[in-house]
């Protein structure tokens, strides 16, 4: 699935999202806007939250939202493509020339035609897609507001994008720990903070619940998480071998990044070797948790697919 992050402050009648809507209709893309990060502080915040958490970005300059450029240039400073469009009776400013711009008559062009254009112009974007590093959060820190101040029993997913490197790690770990807590029949164990995890886990989960697609998991369920890109070979062949020598029977790796085929083929066959039942989380799958319920699902969704092979 590939995050759409859609950047305009259109009002009325927006033929873009439209467009975008109708591409998420029958392509794997999910569309995100700025509105979607409504839970997270400030306008900054949810700005920077989308970006990060995006694949692509799409910005519209039209006469009702002209002055992107400061979002534009966040985008690309953060290493993301961004796809820009601009109303054909709206000159383009400055700070954006030099750069490809697409130019849309939204009284003349049907929203089919934008969408075809606007697929053409992201699935181009991707393949040429330059990875540079770019500009960090001003806002990294590493303080870490306590649970009731900054997230809900089940805070929204999208917040942590709002922040980089060990803050959004820190918030992650929260994040999840929070999360699985609401859990009714799960008791979460944290390690010790001051004890880095290179033999134990970042937190394991006692599971009480009267569900037989559950026991497969057995008990405890061990977690790790990681706030990366991915899951690396050298992460996911240490993490299987210690819950291996461990006498786990399963475990469980969530990360705020997305995990890609190859990686999800390397946990396959470290599954087979190390004799464990693995399943993987990642950004895809933890954007659609909001309640307790959600989570649950997700774990037996992902079972479902460990046990029977293919998408459930």
């Amino acid at each position: 699935m590939k995050i759409i992050g859609y950047l305009s402050n259109h009002r009325g009648r927006d033929v873009v999202l439209a467009a975008l809507q109708e591409l998420a209709a029958y392509e794997n893309y999910r569309i995100e806007t700025v509105g979607d990060f409504s839970r997270v502080g400030s306008i900054a915040q949810a700005i920077w939250g989308l970006i990060n958490i995006s694949d692509v970005l799409v910005a519209y300059i039209s006469k009702e939202s002209p002055y992107l450029y400061y979002e534009i240039g966040l985008a690309h400073g953060s290493g993301k493509p961004v796809v820009i469009l601009a109303e054909k009776s709206v000159a383009p400013p400055v700070e954006v020339l030099g750069q490809r711009v697409f130019t849309i008559d939204p009284l003349v062009e049907s929203v089919e035609n934008i969408a075809f254009r606007v697929q053409d112009a992201i699935e181009e974007a991707v393949r040429k897609k330059n990875l540079f590093i770019g500009y960090r959060n001003p806002r990294d820190s590493d303080y870490l507001p306590s649970p009731q101040g900054y997230l809900s029993p089940i805070g929204d997913f999208r917040a942590l994008f709002s922040y980089e490197g060990a803050a959004r790690g820190h918030r992650f770990e929260r994040w999840f720990v929070e999360a699985a807590k609401s859990v009714p029949g799960w008791e979460v164990i944290e390690s010790e903070r001051n004890h880095r995890r290179d033999d134990g886990f970042d937190c394991v989960i006692w599971n009480s619940r009267e569900d037989y697609e559950l026991t497969v998991l057995g008990n405890p369920i061990a977690i790790e998480l990681k706030s990366i890109r991915g899951m690396t070979a050298d992460v996911l062949s240490k993490f299987l071998h210690r819950a291996r020598i461990s006498g786990l029977k399963a475990v469980v790796l969530a990360t705020t990044g997305k995990n890609d085929a190859r990686t999800l083929k390397l946990l396959s066959r470290l599954r087979k070797e190390e004799g464990i039942n693995a399943i993987a989380l990642d950004r895809d799958d933890l954007i659609h948790v909001s309640d307790s319920e959600g989570m649950v699902n997700l774990f037996k969704h992902k079972i479902r697919e460990l046990l029977y092979g293919g998408e459930y």
